[in-house]
């Protein structure tokens, strides 16, 4: 391990312990990864040299490694109806905590009330309300534990109204002089279908 100086632990050097960021020892050249196990000893250094190292600390319980969380891929929208709509996201890691934020059109995304604790599944979900007069809704996830939290994942936009489905048209008796067209509607996007254009 590398020798930390007065300047890098603190100017008391008689405290028994310094606090060393985990994150620090992923840095060349230790390269610790994600679950490896980390044992701590030290030497001691004065203006005669160096003292030998330490025996490794013994711990009742192995301390592992652990690294800020990778950023999660983008959350999915489904289930949309006129109040809203379900956001659907996977973790990596049952133990990280899923920060969900959401804004309504050209507001800025702010985090919601969600607990992921509540679930121990990968796959996560929870439901969107959609605010009166909302006609869109931004939202991303970042993923948080003890060392830190990810960036945040891409924007996943849902939209409160859709295009309408093409009409299906059929045109039968024909003649020189007129011809009779039907047509069928599909679906209306969520919002009601004001006019046909022919």
């Amino acid at each position: 391990m590398k020798r930390y100086t007065e300047d890098a632990c603190g100017r008391d050097m008689a405290n028994k312990a310094c606090s060393i960021e985990m994150q620090r020892l992923q840095q060349a050249p230790y390269f610790l990864r994600t679950g490896d196990a980390i044992k701590v000893r030290a030497s001691a250094v004065n203006s005669a040299g160096e003292s030998k190292m330490s025996e490794f600390e013994t711990h009742a319980n192995t301390i592992k490694m652990l690294d800020t969380p990778r950023v999660l891929n983008r959350p999915t929208s489904y289930g949309k109806d006129a109040s809203g709509f379900t956001l659907a996201w996977t973790r990596l890691n049952v133990n990280d905590n899923v920060q969900v934020y959401c804004g309504a059109d050209n507001q800025t995304p702010t985090r919601m009330n969600f607990n992921s604790y509540s679930s121990t599944q990968l796959s996560q979900s929870t439901r969107i309300t959609f605010e009166p007069g909302t006609r869109r809704y931004s939202c991303f996830v970042v993923s948080c534990n003890d060392c830190g939290c990810s960036d945040p994942s891409e924007i996943e936009v849902t939209t409160l109204t859709d295009v309408p489905a093409t009409p299906q048209v059929t045109v039968f008796s024909p003649t020189p002089c007129s011809v009779q067209v039907n047509w069928q509607l599909g679906p209306n996007g969520g919002s009601p279908i004001d006019q046909n254009c022919n």
